[in-house]
């Protein structure tokens, strides 16, 4: 048998072999690209989110301060009673953690947690108020609503920050820590005392 005809028998055994062996890499490569594209997405939506959050709590914060001047009977001018925000709605967040939850970093991972729960309860916060007309026997409730929505977005803002890998994310901080830090950052002259319900802090569930 000539060298050309064993090299005709064994290049379809070798080609097969090289394929089978190879597969998985291939596999490897689309799966990487996939969650690439997926999480750079993401990354486009929190980025977004993280643009038009800050303009969001500081309107809020306004709106507690209006709502506190009308219970004292000291209405302040300029400040609004009511303000309902948009839905936070992150499409890509669902599929980035199915995706390749374990692509991200401890971090990420805590944060992505958190955020599922976070975008749950400000939207709650946002159905309630949007539901209730501002009055003398609703005032109470209109004002824990939005001290609510303060305390945990300014968490979120922090959250998404951690997720998107953005340098101003705080790592290690416990939440008080870290909405104290954000609303000083968006110079709002607040602080987790001030969003205090009935003598008890705010505390966001994981």
């Amino acid at each position: 048998m000539s060298n050309i005809e064993l090299i005709k028998i064994l290049l379809p055994v070798v080609t097969f072999a090289l394929g089978i062996l190879a597969t998985p890499i291939v596999e490897a490569i689309k799966e990487r690209i996939k969650w690439k594209a997926i999480y750079k997405n993401l990354k486009l939506e929190l980025e977004d989110e993280l643009a038009e959050l800050p303009a969001r709590l500081l309107k809020m914060s306004e709106t507690l301060a209006g709502l506190q001047g009308l219970k004292e009977k000291s209405v302040q001018s300029g400040k609004p009673f009511k303000y309902i925000p948009r839905k936070t709605e992150i499409y890509f967040l669902k599929a980035s953690t199915e995706a390749a939850f374990r692509r991200l970093d401890k971090n990420q991972r805590y944060a992505i947690k958190s955020l599922f729960t976070q975008i749950v309860a400000l939207d709650k916060y946002v159905e309630s108020m949007n539901g209730m007309e501002v009055s003398m026997e609703t005032l109470d409730e209109c004002i824990k609503n939005v001290k609510r929505y303060l305390y945990t977005g300014s968490s979120m803002l922090n959250t998404m920050r951690t997720v998107a890998r953005n340098s101003s994310s705080l790592l290690d901080h416990n939440d008080t820590d870290i909405v104290n830090k954000v609303l000083a950052e968006l110079n709002i002259e607040l602080t987790t005392d001030d969003l205090t319900i009935k003598g008890k802090a705010i505390v966001l569930k994981d």
